[in-house]
Order: structure tokens, then C-alpha cells, then sequence
């Protein structure tokens, strides 16, 4: 099983090892583990949950992930390190979003993730994994 510093050290580098990590030209580096629509941020939590030898998060909408999950994922309110936040519909006009993993945590509305397809909030192939 992985450890807290596990999930840092694959947020923090790690992932570009993954056997998803892929280069899209004109866009940059990422995880694209269903290959479609580019480096979306459901492919970096399903690259993650995969990492952890857990099931592939499923679904259309990042914000759906809940109703996706096979149980391996414990919900909170209170992000942890090596956990990821997944936000409502609300955002990002409609489909949501989910981080990857929490690498700090301050509070509930205060922590550092690796995020895919954050900056900009683009609906197409987007932006390559960075911290946010």
C-alpha cells in the first residue's frame, strides 16, 4: 500500500514514469490514460488511482467521480495529503474538476495539489500537470 510520501513523490515527478505519460504536441507533457480528449484532469486522478493498484475512476464528468468510485476512496470534507478534491458542476461550467494528489495541507480551502487541465479550465487537450 502506498504511503503519504508515496503520493508526494509520484505528484511530485513521479507520474512522468506512468506508462500513461504521454507528450501531445503544442500542448506539453501529461497523463493520458484513456486516450481522448487530451490531458484532462480525470486522466491525472485515474493515473493516480492506478499508481495506488486502484480501480479507474469512471464516468463523464469529473464532478462524478463520487457516483463512479468503487469504494477504494474514502469521502471527506477534509482534504488530506495523498487524497484529491473533487469539485461540483459549479465549476468549470458544468463538468467539475478533480485534483491530483494533495501534496500540503493547510485547511479545508487551503492546500497544494497537482492538477491537470486547471489553468484556463480548458475543455479541450488543455494544460500538462502542474502544482496549483
Amino acid at each position: 500500500m502506498a504511503t503519504q510520501a508515496d503520493a508526494v513523490a509520484w505528484a511530485e515527478g513521479g507520474w512522468k514514469q506512468s506508462p500513461f505519460a504521454r507528450t501531445i504536441p503544442g500542448v506539453g507533457f501529461g497523463v493520458d490514460v484513456d486516450g481522448q480528449y487530451g490531458l484532462q484532469c480525470f486522466d491525472f486522478a485515474n493515473g493516480y488511482a492506478l499508481f495506488l493498484g486502484l480501480a479507474r475512476f469512471t464516468g463523464l464528468y469529473a464532478k462524478d467521480v463520487w457516483t463512479s468510485a468503487d469504494g477504494s476512496w474514502t469521502r471527506s470534507q477534509d482534504p488530506q495529503v495523498g487524497g484529491i478534491a473533487v469539485y461540483s458542476g459549479a465549476l468549470n461550467g458544468g463538468p467539475g474538476h478533480i485534483t491530483g494528489p494533495i501534496i500540503s495541507f493547510r485547511s479545508r480551502n487551503d492546500f497544494t495539489s497537482v492538477d491537470q487541465n486547471w489553468v484556463n479550465s480548458s475543455p479541450d487537450v488543455s494544460v500538462p500537470a502542474q502544482v496549483n
